[in-house]
């Protein structure tokens, strides 16, 4: 058929019209749903940059929380707060327990003077109770309080104070105590990249990651929670505590193109759509069109005679079917790369926000309180589900000289803790902070192990069947901690870079779990030893008064109730005062310690004794009579009496006084009986006796 003016060749009709179709239908698509999309898209991505900033601004305020919990804890010692050598005694454990979170605990008295850990010299002018910290725990007595951050003088980088009033029995405020948190140190393991702390005039307290632009926040808003936009930069920032902003920074163009390119991947399925219904067409065509006419031109070929113009028509228009054929071939073809090349982007951004979700969740269970034990397995459950190709993996944690497993997913973790790994030359198994291993170099540590650890991994481990593994070394602080693998059991092709940066996300989250979970370690031994410390005098180790009273009075109660009698010993040293002003307060401090040693050690343990202070002793004698009292006062009294060596060679000797009371006889009440037996011990004191017995204002020495 030869081309004319006006008419259309049918084959130019199903080409055009094809395409027309195609066209027409994604137009319509774009220009109906793209935009909502996009929309929908963006609104997302904004929520979840406002979840992080909320995960973020928690994990920052329970981390002040903590030292606030601690410092109403410390108040409560009221005792080592009596004396200088006492109050920087609890000082320095605070600091050797804290630091370097914690810079220079200080506590300022009453009366002006002002005490701190390490020492230092605030100079004749300076008076604390003048100072912000101080005035602001005063004004609220009963809370710990959380100061301005402010440029340490001594560091010269910004800290948060936090303070706490101390208050004697009857009330009156002894003084303030208080913390000096480093904030960069603290929110060394809180922030992520690109997100920082502020105060309210825009200074910068603490920052992870390289800041592009600084939030100004709106002083005066009630808001606590603000967004803004620079340009190309937004910001997230959140009201926390100690009027400080936790805000995250983000790429506003960033979330454009990833909502773009989620947009565009969904309009190039529909278009892949639209060209495999062309494909079906095409097959048709060539079944219902090119065929039957191929076979028409074939048969009139064999049975007519002569040369016939209408044959080559035929033949001309067979040819150009197939070269339409040809031209939808091609077009398919192409666009199924471009549909390729599609869906390589959209599962790409499809598995980070995949992972982002896990990160999220990750960091939700863990602010539920879960046990770190709990989060390594959690943490390695997720990552195989956003890792592509991910089939199995371990976390091993490095416990004293070897590594162990504490995770596992497609193995048997029960069976899998009982081997452990040597800490020397790890990275030459491991191969390096990050790398891509396959069958031929995964197994590459026979050489460390035992024969019986090589079996159980064969075994249990799975050794020869992985095919494919992504290698972790994670450090903090220089110090390599914990090994992180992912494996692939059917292709040694399974990972590459991009599946290796992606692991690396979990790899550095495990990081962080460690360090906050190494934090609250530190803080719960902490607490700890503060509940230690508000029931146990912290330089013998002996009960304190505070604990003397509590059980004490369960004591006599007892006593009352199976009707025994109760001695107490008042214990005085004398010549002690010599010992302080020859050889100096810590040579006293471990008189003292050694006096208390004998006296614990040759009393029973149903028998409570307590230092009350000073050179000041009282034991609490269960079931004792006069003669039982006398008895162990004699022998106690010769026990402090041995001459005592002290560390620097020098030899003392002092020697002891001790009144005694009884239970019923001398008072009912606790305080009645320690008030008697402190009135014997003086009476034998002054008649230069070694014991005296209670018998009214004038005891009977013995």
């Amino acid at each position: 058929m030869s081309k004319k003016k006006g008419k259309i060749r049918l084959t130019d009709f199903i080409q055009k019209q094809a395409f027309r179709g195609t066209i027409l239908i994604s137009v319509i698509f774009c220009a109906l749903i793209f935009p909502i999309l996009f929309l929908y898209l963006l609104k997302i991505s904004q929520q979840e940059v406002l979840a992080l900033a909320t995960k973020l601004e928690r994990n920052w305020s329970n981390t002040v929380e903590y030292f606030g919990k601690l410092l109403n804890v410390v108040s409560t010692q009221t005792n080592s707060f009596q004396d200088r050598e006492k109050t920087l005694s609890l000082l320095r454990q605070i600091y050797e327990n804290l630091s370097p979170l914690v810079a220079y605990p200080a506590f300022g008295r009453a009366d002006g003077k002002m005490f701190s850990y390490p020492p230092y010299d605030y100079g004749p002018a300076y008076d604390p109770r003048e100072r912000p910290w101080y005035r602001a725990a005063i004004e609220n007595p009963k809370h710990y309080v959380v100061v301005d951050p402010f440029v340490h003088a001594i560091l010269n980088e910004s800290a948060i104070a936090i303070a706490k009033a101390v208050l004697d029995e009857n009330g009156e405020v002894i003084g303030v105590i208080g913390l000096d948190l480093v904030a960069s140190r603290l929110a060394e393991g809180l922030l992520v990249e690109n997100s920082y702390i502020m105060d309210e005039s825009g200074q910068i307290v603490a920052k992870r990651g390289t800041i592009k632009g600084t939030f100004k926040p709106q002083l005066g808003t009630e808001k606590r929670i603000l967004s803004h936009l620079d340009g190309w930069v937004g910001y997230v920032a959140i009201a926390s505590v100690g009027r400080t902003y936790i805000v995250l920074e983000y790429s506003a163009i960033r979330q454009i193109i990833v909502s773009l390119t989620i947009s565009l991947s969904i309009f190039g399925s529909l278009f892949a759509t639209n060209v495999l219904a062309l494909k079906k067409v095409q097959k048709k065509m060539k079944e219902n069109v090119v065929e039957p006419l191929q076979n028409v031109a074939m048969m009139l070929k064999e049975h007519q005679i002569g040369k016939n113009p209408t044959f080559g028509k035929i033949e001309t228009e067979v040819d150009e079917l197939r070269l339409v054929v040809e031209r939808f071939s091609e077009m398919i073809r192409t666009t199924n790369l471009q549909f390729e090349e599609l869906q390589i982007s959209y599962n790409k951004e499809l598995h980070l926000k995949k992972a982002q979700q896990a990160l999220l969740d990750i960091t939700e269970k863990y602010l539920q309180g879960a046990k770190i034990e709990q989060m390594y397995q959690f943490l390695l459950e997720k990552a195989i589900e956003a890792i592509p190709k991910a089939q199995g993996g371990s976390v091993l944690l490095r416990k004293n000289d070897s590594y162990i497993f504490v995770a596992a997913v497609g193995y048997d973790l029960k069976k899998l803790s009982k081997v452990s790994f040597p800490v020397e030359d790890v990275t030459s198994w491991v191969g390096g902070k990050a790398s891509i291993r396959k069958k031929n170099d995964v197994i590459s540590y026979e050489r460390h192990l035992d024969e019986e650890s090589i079996d159980t991994l064969r075994k249990v481990g799975r050794l020869d069947e992985v095919k494919c593994s992504l290698n972790f070394i994670v450090e903090v602080e220089g110090k390599t901690v914990i090994l992180f693998n992912i494996d692939n059991f059917e292709d040694e092709d399974a990972f590459d870079v991009e599946t290796l940066e992606l692991a690396r996300l979990f790899a550095s989250h495990l990081g962080i779990l460690f360090t906050k979970a190494k934090l609250e370690e530190k803080i719960e031994e902490q607490q700890r030893m503060m509940e230690y410390l508000s029931s146990h005098d912290p330089l013998t180790g002996l009960a304190n008064r505070r604990m003397f009273e509590e059980y004490g009075e369960k004591i006599l109660s007892l006593a009352r109730r199976q009707n025994k009698k109760v001695a107490v010993m008042f214990l005085d040293l004398s010549k002690f005062k010599r010992v302080n002003d020859t050889f100096g307060h810590d040579f006293g401090d471990e008189v003292l310690r050694v006096i208390g040693g004998r006296l614990e050690r040759n009393v029973r343990q149903v028998d409570l004794l307590s230092r009350f202070g000073g050179d000041e002793f009282v034991l609490l004698v269960y079931d004792c009579d006069e003669e039982c009292a006398k008895n162990l006062a004699e022998r106690l009294i010769r026990l402090i009496e041995e001459p005592i060596e002290l560390s620097g060679g020098e030899q003392i000797e002092i020697s002891g006084n001790v009144g005694i009371a009884f239970y019923p006889e001398d008072g009912e009440e606790l305080d009645q009986l320690i008030r008697a037996a402190d009135v014997a011990m003086y009476h034998a004191k002054r008649n230069g006796a070694l014991l005296a017995f209670f018998q009214g204002e004038t005891s009977n020495p013995s």
